[in-house]
């Protein structure tokens, strides 16, 4: 696989970061299937042309709340390839939220 995933990191505030991030992924041969995120090969995707996978657009938010609290949350957008859309797959948008705590 092959993963490319430039990004900008601003910092409006104090304890706060801002990261806007493009990721493109292709595969690094067409012999080989396309993968979920959990590693599962894409059932009809190997030896389909076409290496271009797919592209993620992401906009993340981290909060430091405190020494010991980090709140962090964000939007992603992912662009899925011909090959994926032909398979069944399609474009997809999801929001995270996650709330860590370190001792």
């Amino acid at each position: 696989m092959l993963d490319i995933q430039p990004s900008l990191t601003l910092v409006p505030a104090a304890g706060i970061k801002l990261t806007f991030a493009c990721d493109f992924i292709w595969r690094a041969t067409t012999h080989d299937a396309v993968y979920t995120s959990a590693g599962i090969p894409v059932p009809g995707t190997a030896g389909r042309s076409g290496q271009y996978s797919s592209s993620q657009l992401s906009v993340d938010v981290a909060w430091q709340a405190s020494r010991h609290v980090l709140v962090n949350g964000g939007a992603v957008y992912v662009d899925e390839s011909r090959t994926l859309k032909a398979v069944g797959g399609h474009n997809t948008r999801f929001l995270y939220l996650a709330l860590g705590y370190t001792f």
